[in-house]
């Protein structure tokens, strides 16, 4: 069963602005991360800044359970600042993360927006999920 380690760990009084890694462990190897932010304007709002999955571990559940984790870290943090995670998002490549799109589409983000050319040579799409 995967295990998890938090870079850095909730703190027990939360600042203002909170930047954490969650990586994801089997048999003590790293077999992905993810890094997640909630800024100093907070409303509740997560930003999923990476989620990956080395090759090897990929189509296992590994991401979906990464994913889960990165939610229930923010939805700590949220309870710390006494409020309540309302929405998460991700920026994924148009045209490069087409798996990682129908990933984050079956577990249950939207996609609600396109920025045109933000990245080399493709659009940068946005995706929610929305908890309230």
């Amino acid at each position: 069963m995967p295990a998890f380690a938090f870079e850095p760990p909730l703190p027990p009084v939360p600042p203002d602005a909170f930047v954490q890694t969650v990586r994801i462990r089997e048999e003590g190897q790293p077999i992905g991360s993810a890094t997640w932010s909630i800024p100093s304007i907070d409303n509740g709002v997560l930003q999923i800044l990476t989620l990956d999955i080395t090759a090897g571990h990929r189509r296992q559940g590994n991401a979906k359970r990464l994913l889960l984790e990165v939610l229930k870290q923010g939805t700590a943090y949220c309870k710390l600042k006494k409020k309540k995670l309302r929405k998460a998002w991700i920026l994924v490549q148009h045209k490069e993360q087409v798996i990682g799109r129908s990933f984050l589409t079956g577990q249950s983000f939207h996609h609600v927006s396109t920025i045109s050319n933000l990245l080399k040579d493709q659009d940068g799409l946005i995706y929610v999920r929305a908890f309230d």
